[in-house]
Formats: structure tokens, sequence, C-alpha cells
């Protein structure tokens, strides 16, 4: 459905904010360039920008918008007109079309989120990162501690379900009963309904 649809219905849910962030999957971005609802550049993620605007000011609502990217093996929602500009800009750079083998390896992949997260730290002033569906099972002990290190705050509930326990929720269903790590407490928690 269109932007202003998914606007007006968060507003009646009793949301406080709708927030566009689109995938951005750096490792696989030659397919984003075949995917329409992929964001393929700074132009289109501007467009909406603007587009945002004025469903914002017409309904009286806070619109906002980032992306959502892929890092490791996890995702991370990013806000900052600047810095997501960087990415792309970054991104457009490389030639993902060039080495099909490499593009496909893990350690590639790695390189790659390890390259996006000095962008993030050099912009991290005007920067606001958070932790989307952490599962943190397929990191490494430094990757983790990278994402850990830029993050504002995380998704504790995602369409309904949790991912870790605590007071608030313990008697509640859909949860992973896992603590919270111990670098996650004291960040801001969010609630998110994950529309996309």
């Amino acid at each position: 459905v269109s932007l202003d649809k998914m606007a007006q219905e968060h507003k009646k849910l009793g949301f406080s904010a709708f927030v566009v962030t689109d995938h951005c999957y750096p490792f696989f971005f030659f397919l984003c360039k075949l995917v329409g609802r992929h964001l393929t550049s700074y132009d289109k993620f501007f467009a909406q920008k603007k587009e945002l605007k004025q469903i914002s000011e017409t309904l009286n609502f806070p619109c906002i918008q980032g992306i959502e990217l892929a890092l490791y093996s996890e995702e991370i929602l990013v806000f900052g007109n600047d810095t997501i500009k960087q990415i792309f800009e970054f991104l457009e750079k490389r030639n993902f079309e060039a080495k099909e083998e490499e593009k496909k390896a893990n350690d590639y992949h790695k390189k790659l989120s390890a390259e996006l997260i000095k962008i993030l730290k050099t912009n991290k002033n005007q920067t606001a990162i958070i932790f989307c569906h952490p599962r943190l099972v397929y990191l490494e002990e430094h990757e983790k501690q990278q994402l850990f290190e830029i993050v504002d705050g995380y998704e504790f509930q995602n369409s309904g379900h949790y991912f870790f326990t605590d007071v608030s929720n313990k008697d509640k269903k859909n949860k992973w009963n896992r603590e919270m790590p111990q670098e996650l407490k004291g960040k801001k928690k969010f609630y998110n309904s994950d529309a996309h």
C-alpha cells in the first residue's frame, strides 16, 4: 500500500510515529537494482523523504525516514541524511558486478560490514542507530562488540515478538528466553510493527 495509507493506519492504531526504513543489503546490493521496493540510490531516498514530509504535515503525525542496513548477520536501523548519503555513495562506487565469487564469500561480507561501520563511527554525532530484531547467535565476539558500540537503542519487541526476557514481559508468550546482553542495558528500548 502507499506510504500515506500506512501512515494513516499507524496514527489510527495509536503509534507515536511512522518510520520508513527500507532494506539496504550491501552484500547483495546488485540485487537492489532489480527489486523496485529497495532503495536504489540516494536520489530515490531523497524523493521518498520529500513525500514523507508532505504526509507528515497533512496528517500532523511524525513520519521519519532511515534505512535498514544489513551488517554481518544482523540488521540495524540508521537515521541521519548525511550518513545515509555517504553509505549510498560508498556502495555505488563498488563494482559488485566484477567478482561474483568474491561477492559470495563470507569474508567479503565481513570486510564490507567493517567498512560500513567505519562510516557510521565517523558520523556518530549526527546519526541515530537502532539494533533491530537482534539474534546475536551468528556473530563472532569482535563483530558483536562493534555493533554494541555504535547502537543507541534496540528493538525489544517487533510485531508481537520479544527478543529478550525481563520483568516487563516475563509472563508474555512469543519471546526468546534469554537475558539482555550487558552492553544493551541502559540503551533505549523500541517496540516496532515492522510493516516496512
